[in-house]
């Protein structure tokens, strides 16, 4: 079995999901029906020029839904900033 094979025997299928950090390459792609959030350190723009000097398929970027900083405390999500719900006031759970 494969890496990805073994991570998505895990998982329910038809469920919601978070991949953070997919990066050029996804484990549970949009394009596969699979619905599932993407977390990155930028968008889907930075990703590309940011793998484009690589020898990837930059065509398996996926749209970023969730922007984190390195603190983890804000995100940006559709242009806004904003904390995720599952954290308290101070950013912490």
């Amino acid at each position: 079995m494969t890496r990805e094979e073994i991570i998505l025997s895990h998982i329910k299928r038809d469920g919601l999901g978070l991949e953070i950090g997919a990066g050029c390459a996804p484990v549970a792609p949009k394009k596969q029906g699979l619905r599932v959030y993407v977390l990155d350190h930028c968008d889907k723009k930075a990703l590309i020029e940011k793998y484009r000097r690589h020898e990837v398929n930059i065509e398996n970027i996926e749209e970023v839904d969730f922007v984190g900083g390195n603190s983890g405390r804000i995100f940006s999500y559709g242009g806004k900033q904003r904390r995720p719900d599952c954290l308290g006031r101070e950013g912490k759970r």
